[in-house]
């Protein structure tokens, strides 16, 4: 089981491809998968199971590039409800990535 600090390493560069990279790179349109390519086809076959808050956060974060305190302020939630909210996507990535 992946550490929870290296899981919220993988969902930064998660993040980081979705919006600065999957669009441009040729490599993609192409079929040749590089590193992180590889790491988000596995994040991505984890969370198509998760419960749908953590999906619904998944997607909203890492794959729309929202933070945690623009969700709350869209979503209505304090900020340490958010904060449990990602806690619990975490928990939930650590048991299904490996």
């Amino acid at each position: 089981m992946k550490e929870a600090k290296e899981i919220r390493k993988d969902l930064r560069q998660i993040r980081y491809y979705y919006t600065r990279i999957q669009n441009k790179c040729v490599g993609t349109k192409v079929g040749v998968l590089n590193a992180i390519e590889e790491l988000v086809q596995k994040y991505n076959a984890a969370i198509k199971n998760a419960p749908v808050q953590s999906y619904d956060l998944y997607c909203a974060m890492y794959i729309e590039g929202n933070t945690l305190d623009d969700l709350a302020d869209k979503w209505g939630f304090d900020r340490s409800t958010m904060h449990k909210y990602h806690k619990a996507l975490v928990a939930y990535l650590q048991s299904k990535i490996d």
